[in-house]
C-alpha cells in the first residue's frame, strides 16, 4: 500500500530540504512521523519458515570447559 500522492510529495520535499541542510527541527518531526505511518501501513514481511534455534552461548562455553 503506497502512501497518498500529496504525502509522497511531502516527504520527496523534506528529503531534499535534508539534503541541503535546511531542515528544521519542526519538519524533522514530521518526516519521521510520515516515514513511520508508511511503514505501519506495510503489511508484515514473511518469516522463513526453517527458521533456526538460538544457541545459547553459555551452553557452547561449557562445551569448551571454560
Amino acid at each position: 500500500m503506497l502512501p497518498s500522492e500529496p504525502t509522497q510529495l511531502r516527504i520527496a520535499e523534506l528529503r531534499n530540504k535534508a539534503r541541503e541542510g535546511s531542515l528544521s527541527l519542526e519538519e524533522t518531526r514530521e518526516a519521521i512521523r510520515l516515514l513511520r505511518a508508511d511503514r505501519l501501513a506495510m503489511p508484515p514481511g514473511k518469516t522463513s519458515p526453517t527458521k533456526k534455534a538460538v544457541i545459547n552461548a553459555d551452553d557452547l562455553l561449557a562445551d569448551l570447559g571454560i
